[in-house]
């Protein structure tokens, strides 16, 4: 039995006849909205203008579109965003959220309805983060210190001895007054 990828699993469900004629509730025939649905291939080449036009890394830009092409293909209610996200790791999630935030902002900037963009933030799961639960020791605590004062008197030593070794004996004398 092959594995069933949230992608797929959103695509099979929006791709359908029923979905059509029934839509998600609050979305009856005639109570559409222009932003109701959010065709990720019709935004993307506006989307990548506009990543480019703001103080992003290229790297940053990249995950950013690479996430989206690979996750997301259309959202029209809330609930798309949770079934894109289920079945994903932490590791996953975490990138895409940020991933489908940009997208979101790009959509508010371009005069999306702000509340319906809301409606569908508040379905991104937040970053998983991960407590420290490894306390050293004191005694390594201690030895660490010391390593590190050892490494800063080793350190004004060699400083010492280089500017000693590149000046002349008059900034010498000068300096010891």
């Amino acid at each position: 039995m092959g594995s069933f990828s949230p992608k797929k699993k959103f695509q099979a469900r929006h791709w359908s006849p029923r979905f059509w004629l029934v839509g998600s509730p609050g979305f009856e025939p005639g109570s559409r909205t222009p932003e109701a649905q959010v065709d990720y291939s019709s935004v993307s080449e506006d989307l990548i203008t506009w990543l480019g036009s703001r103080n992003l890394g290229d790297t940053y830009r990249k995950r950013i579109i690479r996430e989206l092409d690979r996750w997301v293909t259309a959202i029209g209610c809330p609930m798309d965003v949770v079934e894109v996200f289920s079945g994903l790791t932490a590791g996953q999630k975490n990138n895409l959220n940020r991933a489908i935030r940009a997208l979101f902002n790009f959509l508010g900037s371009q005069g999306w309805s702000k509340d319906w963009l809301d409606s569908l933030r508040k379905n991104v799961p937040g970053d998983q983060i991960g407590i420290d639960v490894k306390v050293p020791a004191e005694a390594r605590i201690v030895s660490s210190l010391q390593a590190i004062s050892r490494l800063a008197v080793l350190a004004q030593t060699k400083v010492y001895l280089f500017w000693r070794n590149h000046t002349s004996e008059k900034q010498t004398k000068m300096f010891q007054n």
